[in-house]
Order: C-alpha cells, then structure tokens, then sequence
C-alpha cells in the first residue's frame, strides 16, 4: 500500500526500551525480596508458637526455616540461641545439655556478628557460656581450667546497658558460684543503686548473707545521694534497720519515704509508724498512730488483730491495755476484739487486766469464749475451783465444742 504524503514512519527509542526493561528487572528484584520476606516471617510467627507451647524442638528447626530466606536478621539467630539455650537448661544428661548449649552459644555469636550493639545477645552468650563453664566442669572434673569465660560477656552486657537489672543479677549469681565474695558485693551494691527494690529478690535467693545484706545498704545510701527512686530507698533502707532493733533511724528513714511520696497516710503506713515507734519506745505517738490506722481501716477487726499482735511481740501489756482502752471506746468495737484484746494481754501474762475484760463481757451477755478464758487463767493461777466453774459454764453455752468439754474433763479427773 503507498505510503501518504501526511504519514510519518515509525522510530523506535533504544532509552526507553532500556528505562523499562530496568523497571522491570527492580520490580521484579523487589517482589523476589518480599516474597523472602514474606516467607520468613510466616516461619518466624509459626517459631515463636512452638516455642511459647514448649515444642523447642519444632522451633529450633521452624526458626532454621525462617533464617533460610533471612539469612543477615539477626532477631532470627537470637532466638534460636534462645531455644537451645532452654534445651540446654531442660536435658538431665550432661552430654547432651552441653551439646545444646554449644549449638546456643554458635547461634549467639551468628547473632552478635550481625548486631553487635545489643545487649540482649550479649548477656544471652554471658549466661550461655556460664552454663558451658559449668557444665564442662561436670564432664571433666578432673580439669582445673576450663576454656569458658562468662566475665567478658557479662560485662559487655552491662557495658551495652549498663541499667539492666537482670543482667546484675546474672553477674551477681556468676559470682556466687564461683565464691567471689568481694565481685558480689560490689555487683550487689551497684544494683541496689540503679534499681533499690531488687534487695526484695535478693533476700529470697541464696545469695543472700551478712555481705550481701551490708553490700544492699552501701547500694541503698549511693541510690539516696544520687536521688534514685528515693521513696522506694527510704523505705527499704527502714525496713533494713528495723529488722537489725534500729527503731530511730528506721523511723527517720520511713517518714522521710512518707514525705517524698506526698499524700494521705494510709491504714497499712499508720500501723507500720506505730510498730517503729513502738519499737523506739514512744509509746504515745505509737498508740496515736494505731488508733488512726484503726479508724480509717476497711476491716475493723483483721486490723485490730493485727496491731494487738505487734504489742504482743513487743511484749509491751501496760501500752497495749492503754491503746486497748481508747479503741474501745469508739464506734463499731466488737465483742470478738474484746475477746482479742482479753487474749493477747493473757498470752503476755496480764492475768488480772485479762480477767478484768472476760468479766466485763459476761456481765453485759455470757459468752462461752469469756468464760473459756477465765478458766484457762484460773488454771495459770492453781484456782481449781475457779477453773471448774468456768469450764462447765464455756461447757453449757456451747456443749458441742470439744476444746471447752475435754478442759473440763480433764479437771475432774484431775480433781
């Protein structure tokens, strides 16, 4: 067909041919490491179900999976060093368990190579490498050295957060088994510092001793000069010298809590400022603080119960029978806090203030429990007689209870 004058031929543009052929190649490069992605994610997801049912093993291998399509995520190389590092800890034979830890330190060191700036990895081959040490021990007893050296790790951990509380505590129990007292201290005394509720943990292990104890206060006084959690400081560096009978400073410490963290007192905190003051001899400012935790108390009588208790174990009966007087009478005083009070000056031997309330009681209504308690104090007093009477009248009122019918018995056999 001839060609028109108007039409024009065709060229073709070797740039754009080359521009679109390059966007294809990059599409296709993008979609070929998403997909890889995509994949090692799905694994990964499935990884960490296995591991939180405890099927290590199906996560071990589920992770292998994920690393396959990415190989340079070192989150992927953390967590198997994680799981072998489990499997390591749950397998009774030693052979095995050191097998596993192996497996876990490789992985961790994979990790560690692909992010070397985190912490968790580096304290993950710090306590790995502490259980190879440990185990390898075990094997080879007759060794002296091992080739296992946690302390780098351990202080690379700390280096990378130098706040990471259970990485102290790692530290902290590294050295406890090894018998490095003084490293213990000063690790003990460094987490005290940065975080001063850890001495509540510590007194539950077994790393705790005099040295730990003393090392907790040193931690303590650096955490109240650097003004770390100072509320919380004051209150365990009270609790502390309370326990050693140091009632003054143990006040001190505690108001000083008390004012930092503003507010009301509460019940809990009355009743612990009157126990220190009980404890330092300030009788008065002791009672006012028990009647003030008393009255604003939710539960009248578990709180009177629990304030007659701390006079007991002070052995203090004149105090308590005078903080017994000004309780009783406010509002909403039961007849079982009568009963409480009559017993807890019996258990400290004030028979006559004792006998004087288990009266009282009766006259205003019998009660078994009252008589009950006449006639054990009869009984302290030889008071035959007295205990017989009392014993049959606790018997009459409630003659299912067993308590009061073998007491009575047993008085006339013995009579």
């Amino acid at each position: 067909m001839p060609l028109t004058r108007n039409a024009q031929p065709v060229t073709r543009n070797p740039l754009r041919y080359a521009t679109c052929g390059i966007v294809l190649v990059l599409s296709m490069a993008a979609f070929y490491l998403l997909f890889l992605r995509l994949f090692s994610q799905v694994h990964y997801v499935n990884a960490v179900k296995f591991q939180r049912d405890g099927s290590l093993g199906l996560a071990a291998e589920t992770f292998k999976k994920a690393g396959a399509y990415q190989p340079r995520d070192a989150k992927i190389w953390f967590k198997l060093g994680d799981v072998h590092f489990n499997m390591a800890k749950n397998e009774s034979s030693p052979r095995k368990a050191f097998f596993y830890a192996s497996r876990a330190k490789e992985f961790y060191l994979r990790a560690a190579r692909k992010n070397p700036l985190d912490a968790e990895t580096a304290y993950g081959l710090a306590r790995t490498e502490s259980r190879l040490e440990r185990l390898h021990r075990r094997l080879h007893p007759e060794g002296k050295n091992t080739p296992y050296q946690p302390l780098p790790y351990f202080e690379r951990a700390l280096q990378l957060r130098p706040a990471g509380v259970n990485y102290h505590f790692g530290l902290a129990r590294y050295h406890f088994r090894n018998g490095q007292k003084e490293a213990l201290s000063r690790t003990v005394r460094s987490m005290v510092r940065i975080y001063p509720p850890a001495y509540h943990y510590l007194k539950k292990t077994l790393i705790w001793s005099p040295p730990v104890k003393n090392a907790v206060q040193q931690g303590l006084v650096d955490a109240i000069q650097a003004g770390t959690s100072l509320g919380s400081a004051h209150r365990i560096m009270s609790e502390i010298l309370a326990e050693d009978k140091d009632g003054g400073s143990a006040l001190v410490h505690f108001k000083r809590a008390l004012a930092l963290e503003g507010g009301d007192i509460s019940p809990r905190e009355n009743i612990h400022l009157g126990r220190l003051y009980l404890q330092n001899r300030q009788a008065k400012d002791a009672e006012f603080h028990f009647i003030e935790g008393l009255h604003s108390s939710r539960s009248f009588e578990n709180t009177f119960d629990d304030i007659s208790r701390i006079y007991r174990n002070a052995r203090q009966a004149d105090d308590y029978y005078r903080f017994y007087q000004t309780a009783s009478r406010g509002r909403g005083f039961s007849a079982k806090m009568h009963v409480t009070a009559a017993r807890t000056l019996f258990d400290m031997r004030a028979y006559d203030r004792a006998k004087r309330i288990f009266t009282d009681l009766n006259q205003e209504s019998p009660s078994a429990q009252a008589y009950y308690g006449l006639a054990r104090i009869a009984e302290r007093e030889k008071n035959w007689d007295a205990m017989e009477l009392n014993a049959q009248k606790a018997t009459v009122l409630e003659p299912s209870n067993m308590t009061y019918r073998r007491m009575f018995y047993v008085l006339l056999k013995r009579l």
